[in-house]
């Protein structure tokens, strides 16, 4: 007989790293940067969830496949879950696809209203009849609500830093989120971790509508009062961008504390938003922004836009605009990105694998297992390469820990280039070399100590 345990006892399991317990289950989304890398995983996952004769929910979009986990028999979480989400992980990792654990989330709302009785019969009608006060299973919530499946509780913090990844003074685990028991398959009182007022929500919304006014160049809503930014505003906007033009910093503070975005792109429409994941859902007053995915050479434009608790929006009138520094003549395409990992001096785990050193991403990162400056890492180019210039972005710990001072690369296994100064998020600091290799072995020269790592390793060529 399959025996229920609880999500508490599913984190603890080994293996499972990459997974997050949720209400509805135990969920893991997984970033394939293609839909036929992800159909490639989803049709491994259906030849394990044959083999195991036990069936996930999965989700498959253009950028990545989440998966979601449960025992119906048990109404919750099994051993039989432990099983499949470790072999999913191991094939995803076989596929060079990472799991990305902070794009897990669930949206959890409690309405709360003063004059319950007047809005009874409004809710009734949007949950299809279903009494004030209990939700039904998510199953059972019309369709006109839900166009796929989706995640319908709280969304989790990120992880700060420190958080996220091994500390170099102990051992710590990474903390998982805060589960609230509740029975599975049953009509249950919707509660949340934080109760969201009428007010509340209707700040959220209000911060919606701010943004959906961005692209226009008047930047108003006929039913939101959008007042200007400058009145929140503490001191001045600061934009840093990034050396190799891909990226940007934007910091701003706001009194009193608000739920800040920023959409940016490069024309007046925009079309990308990114904001502090330190807000986790709630109002903070000084916001540290990473615009990525930028192109070097472009002018870029970006609004603010804020909301505080009282529903007040507020938003920088015209659009501001910056241009990335164009790309250094010496370094071209970065050849590393999805470059195999040939060795690796160690890694804290698969959470913080060699492989996310060559993925594109400055979210992710490689981090070692207390190495030091004995750290390194060796990548395959795949064939003889013309390099004109390389980069080893360092990962860094909040207690000054883990940051690579200088690094050096042994090219083919005969030849040592450096030290150079190695870079960070805001600086890749982009060396200019002469040489040709294969395979490339990067050393951690001088360190801070620690589990010494690497956000991204970069080299560029013009062949």
């Amino acid at each position: 007989m399959t025996e229920r345990i609880t999500p508490r006892q599913f984190s603890e399991a080994a293996g499972v790293e990459d997974w997050r317990a949720l209400f509805s289950g135990v969920c893991a989304h997984f970033r394939t940067g293609s839909f036929a890398v992800g159909v490639a995983l989803v049709d491994a996952i259906g030849s394990l969830a044959d083999a195991t004769d036990h069936h996930p929910d999965v989700d498959l979009r253009y950028s990545g496949v989440t998966v979601r986990l449960r025992t119906h028999e048990v109404e919750g979480l099994s051993e039989r879950d432990v099983e499949l989400a470790r072999r999913i992980s191991e094939a995803a990792c076989q596929l060079g696809v990472p799991a990305d654990p902070s794009a897990v989330q669930d949206v959890q709302i409690a309405i709360d209203a003063l004059v319950g009785p007047e809005v009874i019969p409004f809710w009734r009608a949007v949950l299809g009849g279903c009494r004030a006060g209990v939700i039904r299973p998510f199953e059972q919530i019309p369709a006109s609500l839900t166009s796929a499946p989706a995640h319908r509780h709280r969304r989790l913090k990120p992880l700060t830093r420190s958080q996220r990844g091994p500390c170099s003074t102990g051992s710590p685990t990474v903390p998982s989120p805060r589960i609230r028991p509740m029975p599975y398959g049953a009509a249950t009182r919707w509660r949340a971790t934080a109760l969201l007022t009428a007010r509340a929500l209707a700040a959220v919304a209000a911060l919606c509508l701010g943004l959906a006014a961005c692209g226009g160049a008047g930047g108003t809503n006929d039913a939101v009062r959008v007042r200007d930014f400058r009145v929140i505003e503490v001191g001045k906007t600061r934009l840093q961008i990034a050396a190799d033009g891909r990226s940007a910093i934007l910091q701003v503070e706001t009194n009193p504390p608000t739920v800040c975005a920023i959409a940016y792109g490069r024309t007046v429409s925009l079309g990308s938003i990114a904001d502090d994941p330190n807000m986790g859902g709630t109002a903070i007053s000084r916001h540290v922004v990473i615009l990525a995915g930028l192109t070097p050479g472009t002018t870029y434009r970006f609004r603010l836009t804020a909301t505080d608790a009282q529903g007040g929006v507020f938003q920088t009138p015209k659009l501001t605009t910056f241009t990335t520094p164009r790309q250094s003549a010496t370094s071209g395409p970065d050849i590393a990105i999805g470059a195999q990992i040939i060795a690796v001096s160690s890694q804290w785990s698969d959470a913080y694998r060699a492989a996310h050193a060559v993925d594109g991403k400055l979210s992710t990162e490689w981090a070692s297992a207390g190495d030091g400056d004995r750290a390194f890492i060796t990548i395959d180019l795949g064939r003889q390469r013309k390099i004109t210039g390389i980069a080893f972005i360092s990962r860094e710990m909040s207690d000054g820990s883990a940051i690579t001072r200088t690094f050096a690369v042994v090219v083919d296994g005969r030849r040592r280039v450096g030290p150079f100064p190695a870079g960070n998020e805001l600086n890749p600091h982009v060396v200019p070399v002469s040489f040709t290799g294969r395979f490339l072995r990067f050393e951690v020269v001088q360190s801070t100590g620690g589990n010494t790592g690497a956000t991204e390793i970069q080299v560029f060529s013009r062949s």
